[in-house]
């Protein structure tokens, strides 16, 4: 990071250290976080018919803004104690990050007054998304990569651990014998076709709660720990380790 301390109102703050808060850590979470916004956007581009004259500005001053709060609501964790306490794991450390990105929001929609966002034309209309799935995704973008910040930070998708007969066994193990009159029938409590299917309505589920709920860093932090019980794709570290630390 270029800075080691921020302006917390009219109070000085450090930000990095030369522990776990260093300065090449912070700088792996700023380009990470830069290169997912960047990517999101230049996606979300590719599907908008070039005639509409949208765009899109990342604010790289607002992304180190990000980075410091974050650090420095860790920090009050890590160093706010008198007796030992554990580093932050991954869980944490991106909880913390995609909280502050959307409470920064570095990322704008650019476009004229005479652009109606409820009205985006399509180079493809044949895509998987709507028009309006689109315009939403827009009016959202910094909740969208929040999500897409959190997910790709935990897991590797492209690693499929779980196959499409794997969760057909979890299927029949999850069935319950319901009486229904003099009838009986079975049950699906677990009724997906594949993990993926799953998949999306994980991360539908979490983009919902980034938009319209209050949420803390702790909320993010514990919903993602549930999303590991079982890993249907690869995960991308050893989430669930912590370094202890002597304070």
């Amino acid at each position: 990071m270029e800075e080691k301390f921020k302006n917390v109102f009219l109070t000085t703050v450090k930000v990095a250290d030369n522990d776990f808060f260093n300065d090449k850590r912070l700088d792996e979470w700023k380009d990470f976080i830069t290169k997912k916004a960047f990517n999101i956007c230049e996606g979300i581009m590719d599907l908008i018919d070039i005639s509409m004259d949208i765009n899109y500005f990342i604010s790289y001053t607002h992304i180190k803004e990000v980075i410091r709060d974050a650090v420095i609501g860790m920090k009050k964790i890590v160093y706010g104690t008198s007796h030992e306490v554990e580093t932050p794991n991954a869980f944490k450390i991106i909880a913390y990050l995609s909280y502050w990105f959307m409470r920064h929001k570095p990322v704008s929609i650019i476009y004229d007054e005479n652009v109606d966002l409820d009205a985006i034309e399509l180079k493809n209309p044949l895509i998987e998304l709507s028009a309006d799935e689109v315009s939403w995704k827009l009016k959202h973008i910094n909740e969208v990569i929040a999500v897409d910040i959190v997910t790709s930070y935990l897991f590797d998708f492209n690693h499929i651990v779980c196959n499409k007969k794997q969760c057909e066994r979890v299927v029949k193990a999850n069935i319950r014998n319901l009486k229904v009159g003099e009838n009986i029938i079975n049950e699906k409590l677990f009724d997906f076709g594949d993990f993926n299917e799953l998949r999306s309505i994980m991360i539908n589920k979490l983009t919902y709660y980034f938009t319209y709920r209050a949420i803390a860093p702790k909320v993010i932090e514990h919903i993602l720990e549930g999303y590991t019980f079982h890993p249907a794709w690869g995960l991308t570290g050893a989430h669930w380790k912590t370094e202890e630390k002597n304070i």
